[in-house]
């Protein structure tokens, strides 16, 4: 034990023995050992009485005795703390003593009124940084010559081992407390929750977790927790934990779990270190089902960028599209794709004599062919403004075409566009029959912005509709394009976008 080697150069062998075997006697229990403890103290001294009391406040409590002398002070007794000497005690350092109190000081000293002790030596006992209480040796009679320095090395030991037993207790009370406190949280929480150790491993899940993931308590410990995550999104949860975990910080991840039976849910994750001083002795997490959030989220960014009477993209998602082309194109020097702007000839007599019930049927039905007319890589858009669609005759549709081997194709996309919408119209209100009139602008070197090429088209389509109905007019690209101000219905598409493979 340290702290002999601290403390007991003057003690004997044999009082080192008795103190060491009272100490660590393995059949005796914590009490026994106890006063164990302090009878080897007295036999050392030549005192009657020894006692550990514990201090609350202005109370006295004796906690353990060890007795030798005709005065009965038992176990559980109380007495004011300034009634004892132990007021002293606590307050100093270091071992208080005296002997022959009756011819000193010290018999005026109130304690010595009650309790008329004529020799005396004690420690105070700190738990915790807190003064908890004393070890004290006293008689009720004469002690002639001041004690030792063994003695004191005695009482300093005794003092030191009943401190760190009393620090371990507290310890394991803290500890026993945390476990309780853990146990009833992750029973009542409706979080899942995980521990882990330095490492990562995991040490513990609650119920709630097992319930989330989809795997029991043994399955997820150790590294078995990974498992759970989604393995398109493991590579990155791993990246984060460790950069996490480098600089001591709390992780926070959204991630996918991917349970047994094949069904995915959404999480957010948090993990804090646990810190022993600047030691990183584990990490406590909670784990949360976001799904919910994340499907109203994916709700509303689809509403963002989608038209909601035909579901296509919407004016944003294309020039979106268009502009992320033009940064492929240039990056690797081809200029392969194309703007088609298309307005169907004849809507506005569907919904002057119909309504506007029967034309939103029809807008949808042109949806769904120039989908199925396109390539099932490219996407289709249409405005999503309905009120200046209405107002414009809601039947301007954009297509969007990349991957283009050659202008040809675009002629040859823009022909099955044709045919697609000429081809009669079923819907609950009646048979309709339409025409389109598409402008087409391809692409070059001189590309500017996505509203310019846009623009191109709608300059290329408005030379189609002047030829007449069912007429594509195809436009290459020109800087001039860049001076004009937009018209109001570039403003006003409907867009579709889609991918041509060469």
């Amino acid at each position: 034990m340290q702290s002999f080697d601290r403390c007991a150069g003057g003690l004997s062998a044999d009082v080192l023995y008795r103190l060491m075997r009272a100490m660590n006697s393995p059949d005796r229990d914590q009490a026994d050992r106890i006063r164990d403890v302090l009878y080897v103290c007295l036999d050392r001294l030549g005192l009657d009485l020894g006692i550990v009391a514990k201090i609350n406040g202005e109370a006295y409590h004796v906690a353990y005795v060890a007795n030798r002398g005709s005065v009965e002070v038992g176990e559980g007794a109380s007495f004011r703390c300034a009634d004892t000497f132990c007021e002293t005690t606590i307050r100093c350092e270091g071992t208080v003593r005296f002997v022959n109190a009756s011819r000193s000081e010290w018999a005026r000293h109130p304690a010595y009124q009650s309790f008329p002790i004529d020799s005396y030596i004690g420690r105070r006992l700190v738990v915790g940084g807190k003064v908890w209480g004393t070890i004290n040796f006293s008689t009720f009679t004469p002690r002639f010559g001041d004690f030792s320095p063994a003695e004191l090395e005695l009482v300093t030991l005794a003092a030191q081992w009943f401190e760190e037993k009393l620090n371990r207790d507290a310890l394991e009370d803290r500890l026993k407390r945390r476990e309780s406190e853990w146990s009833a949280l992750q029973a009542a929480s409706p979080l899942g929750m995980f521990q882990t150790d330095e490492q990562g491993f995991c040490l513990r899940v609650n119920e709630q977790y097992t319930k989330l993931s989809g795997y029991s308590h043994q399955e997820c410990s150790g590294d078995g927790w990974s498992r759970a995550i989604h393995p398109d999104d493991r590579e990155r949860v791993f990246q984060e934990w460790h950069e996490s975990a480098d600089l001591n910080e709390t992780y926070e991840s959204d991630h996918r779990f991917l349970r047994p039976d094949g069904s995915s849910i959404w999480t957010h994750v948090t993990a804090s270190p646990i810190l022993v001083g600047e030691q990183v002795t584990g990490y406590v997490g909670t784990v949360e089902d976001i799904t919910r959030r994340k499907e109203a989220e994916d709700r509303l960014r689809y509403a963002a960028l989608h038209d909601p009477l035909t579901g296509l993209p919407n004016r944003a998602l294309l020039f979106d599209r268009i502009g992320q082309a033009m940064q492929t194109s240039r990056r690797t020097g081809r200029h392969d794709f194309a703007v088609v702007m298309i307005d169907c000839d004849g809507f506005k007599a569907v919904n002057d004599n119909h309504g506007h019930e029967a034309g939103d049927l029809v807008l949808c039905e042109i949806a769904d062919r120039l989908s199925d007319t396109l390539r099932t890589t490219d996407s289709v858009s249409r405005a999503t403004d309905s009120s200046l669609a209405s107002r414009l005759g809601g039947d301007e549709f954009v297509v969007l075409l990349t991957n283009l081997a050659s202008p040809a194709d675009a002629e040859l996309v823009a022909k099955r566009i044709l045919k697609s919408v000429s081809r009669p119209i079923e819907t609950p209100r009646g048979t309709f029959k339409l025409t389109a009139s598409l402008g087409v602008a391809v692409t070059t070197s001189e590309v500017g912005t996505p509203e310019d090429l846009v623009r191109a088209a709608d300059a290329a389509l408005y030379q189609a509709k002047s030829s007449g109905k069912a007429h594509v007019v195809f436009q290459q690209f020109q800087p001039e394009f860049t001076k004009r101000p937009a018209s109001s219905k570039i403003r006003r598409i409907r867009c579709v976008e889609a991918a041509v493979e060469a």
